[in-house]
């Protein structure tokens, strides 16, 4: 694989990994704020006992989505992330800038870059 290609091929998954990360914080961040708002409301309209059981149900939907968010984050990191083309592994961001640097997988010291 050429130099160039390769380059392009972990620009092009740091620029995956950083758009599902960004969808990632706009579901945290603005869902958790949303729950610390939701919590006063709670306590004043149906009292500390009743509020609890709702509270802990939204806290646990919420837990569910960013779960599954940060799965399917992880599974798309692996997917398109460039392999080894001798281990198979994929490369990290520090390990894709070393084989760009040396030509060679840090982990089994294949040649992946001509």
């Amino acid at each position: 694989m050429k130099r160039a290609d390769f380059v392009r091929e972990v620009e092009q998954s740091r620029a995956v990994q950083k758009q599902l990360e960004r969808r990632l914080a706009y579901v945290a961040v603005p869902g958790g704020l949303g729950q610390l708002a939701l919590h006063p409301w709670l306590d004043a309209t149906y009292g500390k006992g009743n509020s609890t059981t709702i509270e802990l149900t939204v806290f646990l939907i919420y837990i569910a989505i960013f779960v599954v968010m940060f799965t399917h984050v992880i599974r798309n990191e692996r997917r398109h992330t460039p392999k080894c083309p001798s281990c198979g592994q994929g490369f990290s961001k520090m390990s894709a800038s070393l084989a760009i640097t040396t030509g060679r997988c840090d982990r089994c010291g294949a040649q992946v870059i001509e």
